[in-house]
């Protein structure tokens, strides 16, 4: 049967049952009142036939029922047009909108269904139906894809056109952007900030801050873990380029956990300050999209699956997965961050992971000189502002210096080096210091997997009383015993007896003799490898 056919019957049977009811009415007979009123009007129904009445009252109720049905549709339409529609370059479909002089943006999905429903509310006086709000998000992400200048959308930090960009977070729109020029208080940047519901605000920052006194909170055990760590918070919201981990390690009561805190609190404080890395891939990247700068807090060790995921989160990766409930539509996540990790000891960790590491040893507290922790958070507190206003200002000269900064001898990691360098020199530190305490901080770690070969210290020193040197392992060998002989007759032992086997140790050296400026170098045409060269790096 026909949709018309079908149409014509319903119609037919609608006619059908209004004729029913008047002839009832008919029947019953009308009131005196109603009989005056039908006498009065009856010239007038005797000129309107019965049938035309009646199809223009069917006609009323079809145009009433496309009203009805037209009517959600409007208001899905006027809720969207509140709206900036896109996509972010990883395709997933974004919303923003300026509410009360504040812009907010956020991802189009499951979590976006409250801020709808708010919406229906303020604009209708009444809620919206899930299923109205399910259409809503669905022709929104529609229009969101169909947008064809993606955006990116950042959380927290954000580096832009050569600024840095860090969200306060603080419920009127107010963004920090630092440049060359210097720094400053902004509503509503040029970008788009997702803030999630486990961030907490930022203080407004205070001008001509000290950057340094919030150092006094800190006990690292080395100076040149403190001039490190000192270069390298100012570049953890410089989303552009890739930020090594930071790991905490010390004793016991070295306030391991207090000082990743603080550090976190500074520039990214959330309500969930530390969690515990996950087995998974899956989420462990929920982990590194909802957090900015991820602490994991007492690990002792990451396994072979963890260690890979954090390389691709340092260096800049991310996930492809179907979405729920779908047959082959796919999202996609993508983040370069660094994180923080606290242990007692430095934690077993693939080498890959160390390359893109800092590692920083703390200094056990003794007791007398232990302060409460609400004591210490206290004061951060106190002087959260002004501890941000030092390091933006930190920040402002790096910026201005980094391009005149040139590494001649590259370590893994240059963009970070560099940035780290230009930061060092905001602060007094040259960058040859800067470098050899990053460096250093490697070779500590390396060291400590050759402390029962002494053979390798034993030649750092050999290659520092010399200067260098060039010729045949079996010369290198033969001046190795001379120096070995003169200076340290307890381990002459050690040396290897024969050339090849000292050799084989060397290349063992390599990436250890790199760290502390020390360049090996074997001759491309000794198929033997017994012509070598160590040549001293110089950092500039």
């Amino acid at each position: 049967m026909s949709i018309d056919s079908n149409s014509g019957d319903e119609n037919q049977s609608q006619t059908q049952n209004i004729f029913d009811i008047l002839n009832r009415n008919i029947q019953n007979g009308p009131s005196e009142q109603s009989k005056e009123m039908v006498s009065q009007e009856k010239p007038a129904i005797s000129t309107y036939p019965m049938a035309e009445f009646i199809d223009s009252m069917l006609e009323s109720n079809k145009n009433n029922s496309k009203t009805k049905k037209s009517e959600p549709f409007e208001q899905i339409n006027q809720i969207m047009n509140q709206y900036e529609l896109f996509r972010d370059y990883y395709s997933s479909p974004c919303a923003t909108r300026i509410v009360n002089n504040v812009k907010k943006t956020y991802y189009i999905e499951d979590s976006f269904e409250n801020v709808l429903h708010a919406d229906f509310i303020y604009n209708f006086n009444e809620p919206a139906a899930d299923s109205m709000i399910k259409k809503a998000i669905k022709l929104m992400k529609y229009y969101a894809n169909e947008n064809p200048d993606p955006r990116k959308t950042y959380k927290r930090f954000a580096y832009h056109e050569g600024s840095i960009y860090l969200d306060l977070n603080d419920g009127k729109g107010s963004v920090v952007k630092a440049d060359k020029n210097g720094w400053e208080v902004l509503v509503n940047p040029p970008i788009e900030f997702i803030r999630t519901g486990n961030m907490q605000s930022l203080p407004i920052p205070i001008q001509n801050g000290s950057y340094d006194d919030f150092f006094k909170l800190l006990n690292f055990k080395r100076e040149s873990d403190l001039i490190l760590t000192k270069a390298y918070i100012p570049c953890i919201p410089n989303t552009e380029i890739p930020r090594p981990a930071l790991f905490l390690v010390g004793m016991k009561g070295s306030s391991k956990s207090t000082t990743a805190r603080l550090i976190r609190r500074l520039i990214d404080p959330v309500i969930n300050e530390v969690l515990f890395p996950k087995n998974n891939e899956r989420d462990m990247n929920l982990i590194f999209q909802q957090h900015p700068l991820p602490v994991f807090d007492n690990v002792q060790s990451y396994d072979e699956r963890q260690c890979n995921f954090l390389c691709m989160a340092i260096t800049g990766g991310g996930m492809e997965e179907r979405k729920l409930h779908t047959n082959g539509e796919t999202f996609y996540t993508h983040y370069k961050k660094p994180f923080i990790s606290t242990s007692i000891n430095v934690p077993i960790v693939a080498k890959d992971l160390v390359d893109r590491s800092i590692i920083v040893e703390l200094e056990k507290i003794n007791p007398e000189d232990r302060k409460d922790e609400e004591e210490i958070f206290a004061e951060f507190a106190n002087n959260h502002a002004s501890y941000l206003g030092g390091l933006l200002g930190v920040i402002v000269q790096a910026l201005k210096i980094k391009p005149s900064i040139a590494l001649e001898a590259k370590p893994r990691m240059a963009d970070f080096a560099r940035m780290a360098c230009a930061a060092g020199e905001s602060m007094g530190v040259s960058s040859s210091d800067i470098l050899h305490c990053y460096n250093r901080n490697k070779f500590v770690f390396y060291s400590s997997e050759y402390e029962d070969d002494r053979l390798l210290l034993l030649l750092i020193k050999f290659l520092e009383s010399v200067g260098g040197f060039e010729g045949t392992v079996t010369e290198l060998l033969g001046k190795l015993n001379q120096f070995v002989e003169l200076n340290h007759k307890d381990d002459v032992d050690i040396i290897p007896k024969r050339a090849n086997a000292l050799s084989r140790k060397l290349k063992e050296y390599d990436e250890q003799l790199t760290l502390v400026s020390w360049n090996m170098q074997f001759s491309e045409s000794a198929r033997t490898a017994r012509l070598i060269t160590f040549k001293k790096i110089e950092m500039n």
